[in-house]
C-alpha cells in the first residue's frame, strides 16, 4: 500500500540505513514525481523491485494492492516488491543526473545503478488485484456532498502539480463557482498529490497545508460574487507531512483577517505547520491507515436576494 516505499526497507549491498534515510529525503524534497522518486528508491533496495517475490519464492504469492499512485501500474506503488524495477538502472541514473542529484548519491548506489543489475522477477510476477486507490475517496467524498445537498462537481484527472500553483487554482475555482446562480450550494473535488520543491533550508508544514496557504492569499483578494467559499486540502491516510496534522482549509470571509504577509512568509519558507495551527486552520483525524493520495475540495455557498 501507499508509504511501503519508505516503511519496508531492506538496503541493498553496500548501502547504510543512513544512506537511505538520506537519499529519500533528498528525493522528496527534489520536486521530482512520486513515479521517479519510487523508480530510485527500488535500486537502492532488496526488497522493492521485485525482490519481495524473489524471496518468497516457490511459495504461491498473490498482491492486494492499494493504490496511492496516480493512474500508474501497480508495480510503482510501495516501489513494487512484487514487481520487478518499473525503469532500468541506467535510465533512472541519467534522469537523476538530469534533475542534478547524481552527484549528491550514496556512492555505492552510484556503482550499482551503473551495473545495471537484470530485473529479478522476469515473467514470474504474481497475479496482483487493486482493491483501492484516489477514485474510491472521490467517489465517496462525492456522494457523502451530495447527500448534504452540493450540486459536485468531480475532477477525474489527478492532480499532480506545483502545491502553490494548486492552491491559487483552487481560490479561482471557488471564484468560478460562487458565480453560479443555479444551485445556492456548489462543491469540486479533486485528488492528486501536488508536489513540493524544498530549497536547502525548510521548515514544518505537507504539500496539503501549502496548497490552503497558497489558496488563502488568493482568496483573500478575489470577490466571490456575494458567496462564501471554504477550501480543504487533507491526506487521506491523515498525515501531511511529518506531523499529526491531515492537512488545513480556509475560507472566505475570513481569510482577509489573517495576518497574510506572515503567511506568505511561512509559505516561502515551507514552514506553514505553526501558523496555520495558530490559525484553527488545522484538519485532524487522526491516522486513517490508508493512503490514496490528496483530496482537494472547494466548497461554495451562494447568499442569494430573496426575491
Amino acid at each position: 500500500s501507499g508509504g511501503g516505499s519508505s516503511l519496508l526497507c531492506a538496503p541493498a549491498e553496500g548501502l547504510e540505513l543512513e544512506d537511505v534515510r538520506a537519499l529519500n529525503a533528498m528525493l522528496i524534497g527534489s520536486g521530482l514525481p512520486i513515479e521517479a522518486i519510487n523508480a530510485a528508491r527500488v535500486w537502492a533496495d532488496r526488497l522493492k523491485g521485485g525482490g519481495l517475490a524473489a524471496a518468497l519464492r516457490p511459495a504461491r504469492v498473490v498482491g492486494m494492492i492499494l493504490s496511492d499512485v496516480l493512474d500508474s501500474p501497480l508495480s510503482v506503488v510501495a516501489s513494487g516488491p512484487l514487481h520487478p524495477p518499473p525503469l532500468p538502472a541506467r535510465v533512472v541514473l541519467d534522469s537523476l543526473q538530469r534533475a542534478g542529484l547524481a552527484d549528491r548519491l550514496p556512492a555505492a548506489l552510484v556503482a550499482r545503478l551503473r551495473e545495471a543489475p537484470q530485473p529479478r522477477v522476469g515473467a514470474l510476477i504474481p497475479p496482483c488485484h487493486s482493491v483501492g486507490d484516489y477514485r474510491v475517496a472521490l467517489n465517496a467524498a462525492r456522494d457523502t456532498l451530495e447527500r448534504c445537498g452540493y450540486a459536485v462537481d468531480l475532477v477525474t484527472d489527478p492532480v499532480r502539480d506545483e502545491a502553490r500553483a494548486v492552491g491559487r487554482a483552487l481560490a479561482r475555482c471557488a471564484f468560478e463557482l460562487s458565480g453560479d446562480t443555479n444551485h445556492t450550494l456548489r462543491c469540486w473535488i479533486a485528488a492528486g498529490e501536488p508536489v513540493v520543491t524544498l530549497g536547502a533550508r525548510f521548515g514544518t508544514g505537507g504539500r496539503a497545508r501549502e496548497v490552503v496557504a497558497s489558496a488563502a492569499l488568493e482568496l483573500a483578494r478575489t470577490p466571490l460574487h456575494g458567496a462564501s467559499a471554504l477550501i480543504a486540502a487533507l491526506g487521506t491516510d491523515g498525515t501531511d507531512g511529518p506531523t499529526d496534522v491531515a492537512g488545513a482549509w480556509c475560507a472566505q470571509p475570513g481569510v482577509s483577517r489573517w495576518p497574510l504577509d506572515a503567511l506568505a512568509q511561512a509559505l516561502d519558507a515551507h514552514d506553514t505547520h505553526g501558523l496555520l495551527d495558530a490559525l484553527g486552520a488545522s484538519l485532524r483525524t487522526g491516522p486513517t491507515r490508508t493512503n490514496v493520495n490528496d483530496l482537494l475540495l472547494v466548497l461554495v455557498s451562494a447568499r442569494r436576494p430573496d426575491p
